[in-house]
Order: C-alpha cells, then sequence, then structure tokens
C-alpha cells in the first residue's frame, strides 16, 4: 500500500518453517521489473509479515517489490512473486468529472484476490465513500 507520502507498506503471508529455520525476511525493490533489485531492508520477527519504507516517492513513481526468507544457513528462498505499487493517474476533464487509470499490481491476479478494485473518493477530508467497483485489469 503507498502511504501518502509517498512510502510504502508491504504486507506479505507468512511461509511454513517446518524445521525453525527462520533467521529473517529480506525486502528488495527495484524501478523496473527486470531491473537491479536493491536490498531495502529485514525483518527477522518470523510472526511479524510487513515492513515499510522510507525515503520513498511510490506517491509518483511506481516501484517493484518481493520477499525473500534467509535461513539459518544465510541461504535465500527464490523469491515467490513480485509485485508492483498502484500507480494512480489523474486527469480532470471539468469540476465534476475525472478521468483516472492505473496499473495492476500484478497480472495475473494472485489467488484469494477479488477480481474487482473498489473506487472510493475523499470527501471531505478524511471521509471516504466507496463510489464504484471496477474487474481487475480494467483501468479508467
Amino acid at each position: 500500500m503507498v502511504i501518502p507520502n509517498g512510502n510504502v507498506s508491504i504486507t506479505w503471508a507468512k511461509p511454513a518453517d517446518p524445521n525453525n529455520e527462520f533467521q529473517s525476511y529480506e525486502i528488495f525493490y527495484s524501478l523496473t521489473k527486470g531491473g537491479m533489485y536493491t536490498p531495502i531492508g529485514s525483518q527477522t520477527s518470523y510472526t511479524n509479515c510487513n515492513y515499510s519504507t522510507v525515503g520513498f516517492n511510490a506517491n509518483v513513481v511506481p516501484y517493484y517489490f518481493y520477499v525473500q526468507v534467509k535461513n539459518t544457513s544465510s541461504v535465500l528462498s527464490p523469491a515467490i512473486d513480485t509485485v508492483k505499487t498502484i500507480f494512480l493517474n489523474i486527469s480532470s476533464v471539468n469540476s465534476s468529472i475525472v478521468i483516472s487509470s492505473w496499473n495492476d499490481f500484478h497480472t495475473p491476479l494472485p489467488a484469494g484476490e477479488s477480481s474487482f478494485y473498489k473506487i472510493f473518493k475523499e470527501y471531505p477530508i478524511n471521509n471516504w465513500t466507496q463510489i464504484g467497483t471496477v474487474p481487475v485489469h480494467i483501468s479508467t
């Protein structure tokens, strides 16, 4: 989730650890899906499956992320998946019509995710109202 200040809150499912070999979650990011991924942090609590970035501008540019598990032998598991922040573009047609477009965070949609995006508006400040839904892969 992109936080209003541009940082990103990342959450993942806790993997199985039947042999009690967990050491840490290692979090990586890139500006391009196929680009060089840079380590940005670690999470050493097995039960804490989230991480928040610091100093990002994801409200201006999209980022790609993946998480790997490091075991007690310092071996990293393969990354299971890469996700992209949702980047929203808004164009105002007039005072009552807005055209918006966005990217999918993942294609195909991960198992268990909703097949619809919910669209909300904020008005007045801190008052969010759902104003519609659109199928995933439809971005306007």
